[in-house]
């Protein structure tokens, strides 16, 4: 016996609500739902069903559903991103992310002599979640250290997520615009995520959206940066009882708005969004194979 429920995406990873079959079969559940196999017969509990068994085999039928329900839009990425390395500070860095440290990491790279690719600055370069500026403790001059990475052949990417701290200078406004997640009563909720308890961005008011590419852009505009990591915005950080985590997934990633943008955009966590031109990574992966 198998069962999965889709409705709300506690994975750390990408979902598709899609069941596709050696048999040429698929099962496409437009708002997710729940669906168990046992005994020879598929159950499932959802709004709106979608069955197809008219291919041969896997390959057709995923193809069948991809080209309904995904289909690709005809770009890929910057080749960069899997031509070259991708390299992270966090690796290196953890919480200590700073200029030096970020200098030195690089150099050490390329002084064994490999080829520069992609490096992303993680968690810890900006002042706070939600305010989006480089911390002048750690990065006293952020723009001759990008541009000296770059002068290395590097292409760099910041680590962004859609949440606000709660102290945070941002967040009085985002609250006044109600670009923040409300509940059914109101009230705004916050996300508990690994790095606390944070507001999220509430991408289905068309202030949140504005308001995150007026950071995005102007980041790229003072620093010449090549795109981001979007991290978070995982379902399983909001309450089981907000209704619309998946939704509000989906809309973090749709805010990168990189069908007409050539900047180096990843996600880790997302739900339906296949046939796009962004990185989708796996979830970190421990260094060991124990069952932790």
């Amino acid at each position: 016996k198998y069962s999965i429920d889709l409705t709300y995406n506690d994975t750390y990873n990408q979902i598709n609500p899609l069941f596709v079959s050696s048999a040429g079969r698929y099962i496409w559940l437009k708002d997710a739902g729940k669906v168990v196999f046992f005994d020879g017969k598929i159950s499932i509990w959802a709004n709106h069903i979608e069955v197809d068994s008219s291919s041969n085999n896997l390959k057709e039928a995923q193809q069948k559903a991809a080209g309904r329900h995904f289909p690709s839009n005809g770009r890929i990425p910057d080749e960069t991103a899997f031509r070259r390395p991708q390299l992270c500070s966090w690796i290196y860095l953890k919480h200590q992310q700073n200029q030096a440290g970020i200098l030195e990491f690089a150099k050490s790279y390329i002084g064994k002599g490999y080829q520069p690719g992609v490096l992303i600055i993680d968690d810890k370069w900006q002042k706070d979640y939600g305010e989006w500026e480089f911390n002048s403790d750690r990065f006293p001059d952020p723009k001759a250290l990008i541009d000296e990475l770059r002068q290395m052949g590097f292409k760099v990417v910041l680590w962004i997520v859609p949440y606000v701290s709660l102290n945070c200078p941002s967040a009085a406004h985002l609250k006044e615009r109600d670009a923040l997640i409300r509940d059914k009563n109101g009230e705004f909720i916050t996300a508990k995520w690994f790095n606390g308890e944070s507001y999220a961005l509430d991408f289905t008011k068309p202030y949140a959206n504005e308001w995150m590419k007026s950071q995005l852009d102007r980041l790229r505009a003072s620093y010449n940066i090549s795109g981001f990591k979007f991290d978070c915005g995982d379902a399983q950080f909001l309450p089981k009882s907000y209704a619309f985590a998946n939704e509000q997934n989906l809309l973090w990633a749709k805010s990168m708005n990189i069908e007409n943008d050539d900047a180096i955009l990843e996600l880790r966590s997302c739900y339906k969004y296949g046939g796009v031109n962004c990185i989708q990574r796996l979830a970190d992966k421990s260094h060991c194979w124990s069952v932790e």
